[in-house]
């Protein structure tokens, strides 16, 4: 029910003491909060499971902070991406001893190496009878660790900073799949996975066939864990989604930019994911990139109150854009349209009963 309330994230939180600002200051405005986030600035070198001792101070810290927000009746979200780092960690190692990772190609014992934040990374192939398995050790791991109540997974398209397998890892190349017609005139393994590399199964499982469903497989065992390991209803949001994601995870409409048209778009994006059969859907709220303006963010408070998921979030680098940092008029739009937001939030709710009992759509 929570999940239905109103979120706070950033890229770019500078510590402990910077988040807990966050949390003092929605209290001091009078702002209604139910949960707080993190960006991938919260792990240790961007290592997924981990959490950064430098920035965010000693782990009993930062969960008792967690545990602090819990008893207020607030929660936590941190974020998770598909690459886990190739390092020598607890990560890396048992998905390594349970032959988990994605393969080079078939027929390959090696897994594909790809790189994202942390550097070279590799992926877990979620067609692999140990995937599951593996991700409910690690989410076990990360929650003693940080003691989050919901999930963000990110960067599981799968997202990956070379076109295709990274040179230099292995002394020779791939096989690369011809592609003859290209949506875009665009190479299929541009920031990509490569298509050859090759998932559990038969000689069709191989990431040019199955591609589309590594969000949807991610967020099926993500959503076991809470349901199956926690006996809680999950808190999943997922920026790759599948046709019926929606009966496991929610979805944000990715990195928007801090402009009059991206407000606009997001509109018909979330009635898109509607029919697409994922109703828990929004978009970062005064936008993501670039700095947003007084006008821009009051106007997209107003429009945002009403997201089937609302929630601010900006990037490193930009101004705050927390409804208190704009100054009065962007503070009162808030406080004014979060709290019809609330007043509404049982039959918001009920919405979703519906879509769940007679496939509606929350926003129609």
């Amino acid at each position: 029910f929570w999940g239905l309330g109103w979120h706070q994230c950033r890229y770019g939180y500078t510590g402990l003491a910077d988040w807990k600002g966050v949390h003092d200051n929605y209290i001091k405005n009078n702002l209604p909060l139910d949960t707080l986030w993190t960006d991938i600035d919260y792990m240790d070198k961007y290592y997924d499971f981990t959490l950064d001792p430098t920035k965010w101070g000693p782990q009993s810290d930062f969960i008792g902070f967690v545990n602090q927000m819990k008893q207020e009746g607030r929660q936590y979200i941190p974020i998770l991406d598909a690459g886990v780092a190739r390092q020598d960690y607890f990560g890396y190692n048992v998905g390594t001893e349970m032959d988990v990772w994605v393969k080079r190609f078939k027929g390959s014992n090696d897994p594909f190496v790809g790189k994202v934040w942390p550097g070279l990374a590799t992926f877990v192939d979620w067609f692999h009878p140990n995937a599951t398995d593996y991700w409910v050790d690690m989410l076990t791991k990360t929650e003693q660790t940080v003691g989050f109540s919901g999930l963000w997974l990110d960067m599981n398209e799968p997202s990956n900073f070379c076109n295709g397998e990274c040179g230099g890892v292995y002394p020779d190349a791939g096989p690369k799949i011809p592609t003859p017609y290209t949506p875009g005139m665009q190479d299929l393994e541009f920031k990509n996975i490569a298509m050859a590399a090759a998932h559990y199964g038969d000689d069709l499982h191989i990431e040019y066939n199955t591609h589309g469903l590594y969000g949807y497989m991610e967020s099926q065992a993500t959503n076991k864990y809470f349901t199956s390991v926690k006996n809680e209803r999950p808190m999943i949001i997922s920026r790759s989604t599948y046709p019926g994601h929606g009966a496991y995870a929610g979805h944000w409409l990715g990195d928007n930019a801090s402009n009059w048209g991206d407000l606009k778009l997001s509109i018909s994006g979330i009635l898109d994911f509607q029919m697409f059969g994922v109703p828990l859907v929004g978009a970062d709220i005064c936008g993501f990139m670039g700095n947003t303006t007084p006008e821009l963010c009051s106007r997209w408070m107003a429009l945002g109150s009403f997201y089937p998921f609302s929630r601010n979030h900006n990037t490193i680098g930009t101004i705050s854009q927390e409804p208190y940092a704009l100054g009065p008029t962007v503070l009162e739009v808030s406080q004014k349209y979060l709290r019809v937001r609330y007043s509404l939030i049982h039959y918001i709710y009920y919405q979703f009963v519906q879509a769940h009992r007679e496939v509606l759509p929350v926003w129609r």
